[in-house]
């Protein structure tokens, strides 16, 4: 299947502190292997995440820099 067959969307989700690395691994390897893949995938950082979380949003925007966008709210703009 290809994307030109559907209209372009967006995946947009929230990334917390509390979350587990290996979970927002997952959640972001099956958007990204979904058979009909989106045209940009959003990350939301809702404050400070931690370094294990920034590495693993990190990691999937190297991997797929044609598609990711992440936005850290304004008051939290570094990881800690």
């Amino acid at each position: 299947m290809s994307n030109d067959e559907f209209p372009a969307f967006s995946v947009l989700m929230s990334v917390y502190k509390k979350e587990k690395p290996v979970f927002l691994d997952k959640a972001l390897e099956s958007i990204e292997d979904q058979t009909v893949k989106p045209n940009q995938i959003v990350a939301v950082v809702d404050g400070p995440i931690g370094s294990e979380l920034d590495a693993v949003l990190k990691e999937h925007q190297n991997q797929n820099t044609d598609i990711y966008t992440i936005v850290r709210s304004r008051y939290y703009p570094l990881s800690s």
